[in-house]
């Protein structure tokens, strides 16, 4: 389990995936961080977007469902993750 630090809390790229994988607008969701200046690091959603996808309904969704701390600070749309032999997605060559 990764752990990221924003801004004086701990966020689990676990929790966070599978809470997300709940929205409707995305077929996947992959959770990595992005080194920031002032909050230490900043959650960034890596997505597969489902046929009804826009970022607004997306980030809406993620307000209403999993508050404000479980709102990605920036969102990246991907048409494919890429994965292990056994399917699990290589966060570390997400883009």
């Amino acid at each position: 389990m990764h752990i990221i630090r924003r801004g004086g809390e701990n966020l689990s790229t676990y929790a966070l995936e599978l809470d997300l994988q709940a929205c409707p607008l995305v077929n996947d969701v992959a959770i990595t961080a992005q080194e920031d200046p002032t909050l230490d690091a900043v959650v960034v959603a890596h997505v597969i977007p489902g046929a009804a996808w826009s970022e607004n309904g997306f980030l809406a969704w993620c307000r209403e469902h999993l508050g404000k701390r479980g709102v990605p600070d920036l969102v990246r749309v991907h048409a494919e993750f890429p994965r292990t032999g056994s399917g699990r997605v290589l966060a570390r060559e997400l883009k």
